[in-house]
């Protein structure tokens, strides 16, 4: 192969390497922490709540 696709071998693997590399850096480290469960139960109640608000569902 001559240097002009080894330059274009080179620079696709030095683009994929730094998007993987951005990626990596951006994406959040670690999971989530959870709500506290009464946030959690104020929050369900008011779901409920406002689904059943007098609105008719069909089956």
């Amino acid at each position: 192969m001559s240097w002009g696709y080894w330059g274009i071998v080179g620079t696709l693997i030095i683009l994929v390497s730094l998007t993987l590399a951005c990626v990596m850096f951006l994406a959040p480290g670690g999971t989530r922490p959870l709500p506290p469960k009464e946030e959690t139960a104020n929050e369900a109640g008011m779901a409920v709540g406002h689904a059943s608000g007098g609105h008719r569902q069909a089956a």
